[in-house]
């Protein structure tokens, strides 16, 4: 060639690839790499060529003068006419050893490439032999790509005569990676003086953060700070008003500290570009150093600080897990280690080592958009800008939480992308002709594309919502297609490469309201919903019917009838109402044969549908199951027996037999449930939203009968004896028109509760932010003293009147533990004591033995009630 330049032609082996436009070869390990020389292939074939006819020249020349000597000749006329002969073959040597010569000053850059590779800096690599001597002997020079560079950072191969220099460019050289499985291996804590932190430290130290890799050479992390708690979710530090520290993995010379350590490390040569142009070899190794401020502002989690990194790779947005997160301990009163380098936790220059052999193109685009009307406004979203050196994740997921009316949308790259310059110009895949590239049997029925450039897609979007059957949209996941549209798009250039997935999912909010045994429920929702009661007993048609029970048009018909009874049964309550309003949970909330269940989805801009019954045989089922483990508990600890033997104790002649009875409380659960889809920050995820209350979670009571108590001591027996007979004669004498009953009730109780609760989960926040919950955990221990008395009247027209006073005085003691889980991670501890509350009522009431409604007289009060001062202590966690 003119310009008696060289190119480099590779030859790849198993698991290797190279790319001939892009001009790059990449290796799946640490591994030997091989190239040939273009020129030196051409040239061979000459030199192959000139030697044989050189061999042939000189037998030639040899055979003839052989030939001469038997016949006589003499010395000197055997010389003269050999030299004649030979003069062919001294021309063809003297061009063979031209053409063999020609490629002894080569020279050999092999070096690293940064962030650019620049010609006027490359020089022969010392530790190579000039020449191509290895290739005259094999037919093709071999190279080592070294463990300590893997991860996608890139090296410069170039064989240059050593007149003409380097060009830097391709296809004169190629560019060479090596990727393989990336893992952080270690991570250690120093001061800046490189020695191991074995204390705790004080706030305001300066210390350094090593992180040890593998395969990671080039690539960029994210490392966010995060003080370990013992049992609540750990605290996330704030860097210099940013979330994280951004930094890329790098080779460094090995210091002290590195010695012993796992990682990879390799001799690194490094030419001085002096007179006699000598080389340094050094040790390197592979790692990240991250100068740190224990910032003061730190303290507001607590004097006392355990401080652990968690390192996320910015290229595929994965966290690293398979090390072990060592800490360094921060304690106010501990030695604050200074240092002379100035740290302020502030962002650094990253993308100093290239890992997309594409940046260096001209054929690109720095940014994608997507733009999208809803609800008749138009939004506009940044999916991708470019962030020069830095390795961003290529797969990119949008969403649109659509209704059923079609909605425009487009994706387009910024108006200064260029493809002029592409290298695959004037074949298929020019990316002039299109940079957006899908595969239109794989479209959707609900996209439709309307418009496609070289530089946008433009399409309108739906959702299809089965309003027939919408529980198939219940469970919102990637997973459930009936609830997905997916659109796969390539959008490349020669420098960028993204795989886009356009999702569309349904504008679709599922509510779910489910209490039991409670008065009292909390729910989900801006308004209080209305609950369809169910029978806790009712066996489900679908459970006692097998397909083999159908078969005929007419039992389809009766299974459907059962069906709509089934449903009309299971929604109607005892006084014939179909729905219930919370108000009315106090008549049927605390009957363990009932549930209350609502659960409703409100879709495509507003509509809604109820569809508990649907749901309600699994709620059955599930109560089954606690009332199962309820009944069981109750029959070891043979608290029915007792309630049973206290109920029957009426003041007789017989006298008291019973002094105890235990009570266990059954779960009392109220749960409001909320999910949908929602879009923060161009990230599509499931929000999930509970209010949830227990009260109880578990517990139970002591009652003991005073009376009876009394009447096992002889001199208070006798007293109690005679009140029970005059209260016998008294009833005999009315003929049992009259019934009066008395009692005084020591109760001992205790409780676990956990009262309302909120969660909130959202998987379109980033990891370290999805869960935000406020618990409220409580124990109770009280006790209480009622004296109580009840006159019942029978009168002959079918009525009977009711007369009950008391008197009571309860105390009891307290503790809730309030933990929560956003961003401060607090934990709130009240203790209570609630004093004497002494409170007296009176109660008449009136009930008819007639299909009437009761008529009941709420209770009044009669005595004033007393509270005691409450102590109150709040407590919190370091």
């Amino acid at each position: 060639m003119a310009d008696n330049k060289l190119h480099l032609i590779p030859e790849v082996t198993k698991g290797q690839i190279y790319n001939p436009a892009m001009g790059n070869i990449v290796l799946n390990k640490a591994d030997f790499f091989y190239v040939k020389i273009k020129e030196y292939q051409e040239d061979e074939k000459l030199i192959k060529d000139l030697e044989s006819k050189k061999k042939q020249a000189k037998e030639s020349a040899v055979q003839k003068w052989e030939q001469h000597a038997k016949d006589g000749w003499n010395e000197k006329r055997l010389k003269e006419n050999y030299d004649a002969d030979m003069e062919g073959w001294q021309k063809m040597d003297k061009e063979f050893q031209a053409l063999t010569d020609k490629y002894n000053d080569v020279n050999w850059c092999w070096q690293l490439v940064g962030k650019k590779l620049d010609y006027k800096n490359i020089s022969h690599n010392q530790t190579f032999t000039k020449g191509i001597g290895e290739i005259k002997k094999t037919g093709k020079h071999s190279i080592k790509f070294p463990e300590l560079l893997v991860g996608g950072g890139m090296a410069w191969l170039e064989a240059f005569h050593e007149k003409e220099g380097a060009t830097g460019k391709i296809p004169n050289g190629i560019y060479v990676q090596a990727y393989g499985k990336p893992r952080i291996l270690q991570i250690e804590w120093t001061d800046f003086e490189y020695e191991p932190i074995t204390k705790s430290v004080g706030f305001m130290s300066k210390v350094i953060l090593h992180i040890y890799t593998v395969d990671m050479y080039g690539q960029e992390v994210e490392i966010n700070l995060l003080n370990k708690n013992v049992i609540f979710s750990n605290d996330e530090l704030n860097i210099s008003n940013v979330k994280v520290f951004k930094r890329e993995v790098t080779v460094l010379k090995v210091k002290k500290i590195d010695i012993g350590k796992k990682g990879v490390s390799d001799q690194l040569n490094q030419t001085k570009h002096d007179s006699n142009n000598t080389v340094e070899s050094e040790q390197y190794i592979q790692k990240i150093e991250v100068q740190v401020l224990i910032d003061a502002s730190w303290e507001k989690f607590g004097s006392k600080l355990e401080i652990y990194p968690k390192i996320k790779s910015i290229q595929t947005g994965t966290y690293f897990e398979d090390f072990t997160p060592k800490t360094i301990k921060v304690d106010a009163k501990s030695l604050i280690l200074t240092a002379t380098t100035e740290v302020s936790n502030k962002p650094v220059v990253i993308g100093q080592v290239e890992t997309n052999v594409g940046a260096f193109h001209l054929c690109q685009y720095t940014g994608i958009t997507l733009e999208y009307t809803k609800d008749k406004k138009t939004e506009t979203l940044e999916i991708y800008k470019e962030d020069p050196g830095v390795s961003q994740n290529p797969n990119i997921e949008i969403g649109l939480i659509l209704g059923s009316a079609p909605e425009k949308f487009s994706i387009k790259v910024d108006q200064e992308s260029d493809t002029n310059e592409c290298v695959y110009k004037g074949k298929p895949n020019d990316h002039g002709k299109n940079i957006f590239v899908f595969d239109q049997s794989r479209l959707p029925k609900n996209i439709n594309i309307t418009k496609h450039d070289a530089k946008s897609i433009e399409g309108t979007a739906h959702f299809d919502y089965d309003v027939d059957d919408l529980p198939k949209y219940f469970w919102l996941s990637k997973n459930n297609s009936s609830a997905m549209s997916q659109l796969p798009l390539m959008v490349s250039t020669c420098r960028h490469k993204h795989n886009i997935v356009l999702k569309v999912v349904p504008e679709i909010e599922w509510t779910i309201n489910f209490f039991y045994n409670t008065p009292d429920p909390v729910w989900f929702g801006r308004s209080e919903p209305n609950y369809n009661i169910y029978s806790t007993e009712t066996t489900a048609i679908r459970d006692n019917i097998s397909p083999s029970d159908i078969k005929n048009k007419g039992d389809v018909v009766a299974l459907a009838d059962l069906k709509k009874e089934e449903i009309i049964h299971n929604s109607n309550t005892k006084d014939g109402k179909v729905k219930i309003a919370t108000t009315a949970n106090r008549y049927y909330g605390n009957a363990k044969s009932n549930f209350g269940l609502t659960v409703k989805a409100t879709y495509d801009g507003g509509k809604s549908k109820e569809l508990s019954f649907k749901f309600a045989e699994e709620y059955r089922k599930t109560l089954g199951i606690i009332k199962s483990v309820y009944d069981l508990v109750d029959k070891i600890a043979r608290a029915k027996e007792a309630r049973k033997a206290s109920e029957t104790l009426p003041p007789s002649l017989l006298g008291r037999k019973n002094m105890m009875s235990l009570s266990l409380l059954p779960p009392a659960p109220s749960v409001g449930i909320g999910w949908k889809y929602t879009n923060t920050n161009n990230r599509l995820g499931i929000e999930l939203a509970a209010r949830a209350k227990i009260a109880p979670l578990i517990g139970g009571e002591l009652k003991i009968d005073v009376l009876a108590l009394a009447d096992k001591i002889p001199w208070c027996g006798k007293l109690v004896t005679a009140l029970d007979l005059t209260t016998w004669l008294i009833e005999k004498i009315s003929r049992d028109t009259l019934t009066i009953n008395y009692r005084i009730d020591l109760t001992f109780y205790a409780n676990v509760a956990l009262e309302e609760t909120f969660i909130k989960y959202s998987q379109a926040q980033e990891k370290g932010k999805r869960l935000d919950a406020d618990l409220n955990l409580s124990g109770t221990l009280g006790g209480k003293l009622e004296i109580s008395t009840d006159v019942k009247v029978k009168v002959k027209t079918a009525t009977e009147l009711t007369f009950e006073a008391g008197i009571k005085g309860d105390c009891y003691f307290k503790i809730a533990a309030s933990p929560n889980a956003n961003y401060d991670n607090m934990i709130d501890w009240t203790t209570k004591f609630s004093g004497l509350i002494v409170t007296g009522y009176i109660k008449f009431s009136m009930k008819s033995q007639r299909k009437t409604e009761p008529k009941n007289l709420d209770p009044i009060p009669l005595l004033p009630s007393y509270t005691g001062n409450a102590i109150i202590m709040k407590l919190w966690t370091d």
